[in-house]
């Protein structure tokens, strides 16, 4: 009974100093390792897009692997506080549709790509101002619906498409657009996300899932940052995530096949749409990071190729004549290609925006010179 009891005892202090060890730890963590969030999210639900941003709106949040950053959304909602709503017409304006890559999610609005770039420009004799019209979470259905409705309004010169391999991810058929506005009006903008966006990959829920339960903790991120330093165990991560096709597969599942045809479409329709305007029509693809390792030169993988989505895209499109720049193309052979993404959140870091702004500058004057 005495034996029995002692190993109770043990097995409670071993709980109770495990319990503790992990709370002092979790704090200690706690101070360097933080996240914190001031006043409104700056997102308000709207029946047509899902979601947008809320005008005149600011806000302050630090990621735990960036700095803390101000997020300004100006009286037409975008992050942009260089006008009050409508640029001057006698400038060159810049439409610029994306997602958190093109908001500039995790950088102070002088490091997002669209200012450098609008700074290169400046420098190089065109006055130019870019219409940052990016918005966290959208895809690329929700970019023909923005700028059905920002052409009009704004008449650009250049109509520029930040695109991302997750941009193709939920149904993009346009036929969903009278769903999503059916879905919008009876359910939260954050269910609704869930669902346009996670619904196609079963799979692909269940990682992001459980990989939320482990960063919700400063200690459970830390752990998780330091794993997926290694590429070796980001790149096993990345595989075991999905199981139902890739976009980096040579060969595509009769799904990604799909998708492609949609995107197409939708492409195909914006530059209709810029050409209506007398705007010229400009796809950027931004990579993301397992697209930098495997240019990065470190794997070799068969049946995989980064570049692939951009290459049968060029191809589906090639009769519009609008251009398709590859970005990944700049990182190609980079040793530390990674090295430009933030680790676990997975958004370029303020060295990534500044090397995407040169490419987009550089692009963008070849188009403003043939204007």
């Amino acid at each position: 009974m005495n034996s029995l009891k002692t190993i109770g005892i043990n097995l409670m202090l071993v709980v109770v100093s495990t319990t503790v060890f992990l709370a002092l730890f979790e704090f200690a963590v706690s101070l360097f390792w933080y996240s914190e969030t001031y006043g409104d999210t700056c997102m308000e639900d709207h029946l047509e897009m899902g979601y947008v941003h809320r005008k005149n709106c600011v806000s302050k949040i630090k990621q735990p692997e960036g700095e803390m950053v101000e997020y300004k959304y100006n009286a037409c909602g975008f992050r942009n506080d260089n006008f009050e709503c409508w640029p001057e017409r006698e400038k060159i304006v810049v439409l610029s549709i994306g997602d958190s890559f093109s908001e500039g999610a995790m950088v102070n609005e002088n490091e997002m790509y669209t200012k450098v770039a609008e700074k290169i420009l400046r420098s190089n004799g065109h006055d130019i101002v870019y219409v940052n019209a990016g918005v966290s979470g959208y895809d690329l259905l929700q970019y023909y619906q923005i700028t059905n409705i920002l052409l009009q309004q704004y008449r650009p010169d250049v109509v520029l498409i930040g695109l991302l391999p997750n941009d193709l991810l939920g149904e993009i058929d346009l036929s969903e657009i009278e769903k999503r506005k059916k879905l919008y009006s009876q359910t939260s903008r954050q269910d609704s996300y869930a669902k346009i966006n996670l619904r196609t990959e079963d799979r692909l829920n269940l990682f992001y899932k459980i990989k939320k339960i482990i960063t919700g903790t400063y200690t459970g991120h830390l752990i998780t940052h330091g794993l997926l330093r290694i590429d070796s165990i980001y790149y096993t991560a990345y595989l075991a995530k999905s199981d139902k096709g890739s976009y980096l597969d040579r060969k595509y599942s009769e799904i990604w096949n799909s998708k492609l045809i949609d995107a197409g479409t939708i492409l195909n329709r914006i530059n209709e749409r810029a050409k209506s305007v007398d705007a010229k029509f400009m796809v950027v693809a931004i990579p993301q990071r397992i697209q930098a390792l495997l240019v990065s030169g470190k794997y070799e993988v068969k049946d995989k190729n980064a570049h692939e989505l951009v290459k049968k895209l060029r191809k589906i499109t090639s009769e519009s004549g609008f251009p398709i720049t590859d970005f990944l193309d700049d990182l190609d052979g980079v040793s530390n290609a990674t090295e430009y993404y933030y680790v676990v959140d997975g958004h370029l870091t303020p060295e990534g925006h500044a090397l995407l702004g040169q490419h987009v500058a550089i692009n963008l004057n070849q188009i403003l010179n043939d204007k």
